[in-house]
């Protein structure tokens, strides 16, 4: 056989493979391209949605935390003139809790886009959370 003709049939199976090799890595680096943007835009999305929702939660345990609520409510009955009593002070903080509880609805408000957002695991603590809130709600 014509070396010509060996080298030819050779380098054609070699040829082929190298560009289906090619032709499979800039398709992959095209989907890269393109899935780069669109995945930092839903991380950061996801950050958003998981800050609002730990901010929201910090928030109403600050604002449910008794020892906050009996300071407010001391310095509250202080500042009115009051006599300040340790049983009114305990019935104050209550009442402060109890308002603390039902003003805040940003838990509820960001708890959605979280579940929207965030994989399943992390719903599901989500809404541990703001179950956990509405059962303090009750109790207060």
């Amino acid at each position: 056989m014509d070396p010509q003709v060996i080298a030819a049939v050779v380098a054609s199976p070699t040829a082929l493979i190298a560009a289906a090799a090619a032709y499979m890595a800039g398709r992959h680096q095209a989907r890269g391209a393109h899935r780069g943007p669109v995945d930092a835009v839903r991380r950061q999305d996801q950050r958003d949605a998981y800050a609002a929702f730990l901010q929201a939660a910090e928030t109403y345990a600050y604002g449910t935390r008794r020892t906050v609520t009996i300071a407010q409510a001391r310095a509250e009955i202080a500042n009115s003139g009051g006599t300040v009593d340790p049983a009114g002070i305990d019935a104050r903080a209550v009442v402060l809790r109890a308002e603390a509880a039902e003003r805040d609805d940003t838990l509820r408000a960001t708890l959605p886009v979280v579940q929207l957002e965030g994989p399943e695991h992390v719903a599901t603590l989500a809404q541990e959370v703001a179950g956990a809130a509405f059962q303090i709600r009750l109790a207060v």
